[in-house]
């Protein structure tokens, strides 16, 4: 049975060696994270994008062995310059013995994760337990341009209801990734459709997938090597 994700990521490990991936919300770069696992395997050149201070250095010193893997202390926006994000510390996690989920719920304000509903736990969580903390923020191109990125084949984002605040800035034409994951349960019914719709008007294949979306470049996902 065909799964998007999973072959789509083991044909860009087969057919592309020197592959490049851009993660966005990289946390620590293992947790909550199903796409570790190719990432591990082809050995992939990566940016790894974090703007948390704390999850940003745990995230460098997971994989202070990797020497091509290059990272980025900033939250993607739509424009360049400081921004405030909600963040629940593992020390908040710990003392108050919370589901380490939490650790993957910092986010941008307006809150538009579990922090922006009325879920008796998030509240209380987000009144008494969590600090706001202030951070870079850079557009995508900002981004590249940083980091002198032209192409990259893979693209990872888990922006907790931003992603398609990020998303829409990304040229697909022009950089033409060869998959991409987005969180998809945050987004709010016509982000989902605008979302939907770029995808499909750039003729990539695509499917939900529990919390993503998972998609792939049509005429490279059908080709052979």
């Amino acid at each position: 049975m065909f799964n998007l994700i999973s072959d789509s990521l083991h044909k860009v490990g087969k057919e592309c060696p020197n592959a490049f991936v851009i993660q966005i919300g990289a946390n620590d770069g293992i947790s909550f994270d199903d796409t570790r696992g190719f990432l591990d395997m082809y050995d992939w050149r990566c940016l790894l994008v974090e703007p948390i201070p704390e999850f940003y250095n745990e995230l460098k010193s997971n994989f202070k062995d990797r020497d091509n893997y290059t990272y980025e202390q900033s939250a993607i926006v739509s424009e360049d310059g400081p921004v405030e994000m909600l963040n629940v510390s593992n020390k908040a996690i710990e003392d108050n013995e919370l589901h380490p989920g939490y650790k993957g719920m910092s986010a941008l304000y307006p809150l538009k994760n579990g922090f922006g509903t009325d879920y008796d736990r998030d509240i209380y969580v987000k009144n008494n337990l969590s600090t706001n903390i202030t951070v870079e923020g850079i557009t995508f191109n900002t981004l590249l341009n940083k980091h002198n990125v032209y192409k990259f084949d893979v693209l990872i984002c888990d922006a907790e209801g931003y992603d398609w605040e990020i998303f829409k800035q990304i040229d697909l034409q022009k950089y033409r990734p060869k998959v991409i994951r987005l969180e998809y349960i945050n987004l709010t019914e016509e982000e989902r459709i605008l979302l939907v719709d770029k995808l499909k008007s750039n003729n990539y294949k695509y499917e939900v997938d529990g919390q993503n979306i998972d998609a792939a470049d049509i005429h490279w996902l059908e080709s052979k090597k």
